[in-house]
């Protein structure tokens, strides 16, 4: 949930009053996705079932230990959605990991 705050809280303190959010559960898991929609851009948050998170890591070389405490913590996938009619310019390697509100400084994240 800090996560989430993080992330759509400062999308209103831009101004954009005109944005939109949604919360949907879906029936079958009770898993909650969240979406963002402004302008043609979109930013969607769903929550991961810790199988699901699980295996995605431990395919890419994650140690079991490590993968199962990230499972059983809370994990979201994202989708970000440019079908506005203005292109979109973001930097991957600004992007940071932040903890508890603090920002990692390593780099490649």
């Amino acid at each position: 949930m800090k996560f989430l705050i993080a992330v759509l809280l400062p999308l209103f303190w831009m101004g954009l009053s005109a944005a939109s959010v949604t919360m949907e559960v879906g029936e079958k898991t009770g898993l909650r996705t969240w979406q963002w929609n402004h302008d043609g851009v979109s930013l969607r948050l769903v929550q991961r079932l810790p199988d699901q998170t699980r295996a995605y890591l431990q395919g890419r070389g994650f140690p079991a230990e490590i993968a199962n405490e990230l499972a059983t913590s809370c994990f979201f996938g994202s989708m970000f959605r440019n079908d506005g009619s203005l292109p979109l310019d973001f930097d991957l390697t600004t992007w940071k990991v932040v903890l508890e509100f603090r920002v990692s400084e390593e780099k490649n994240h």
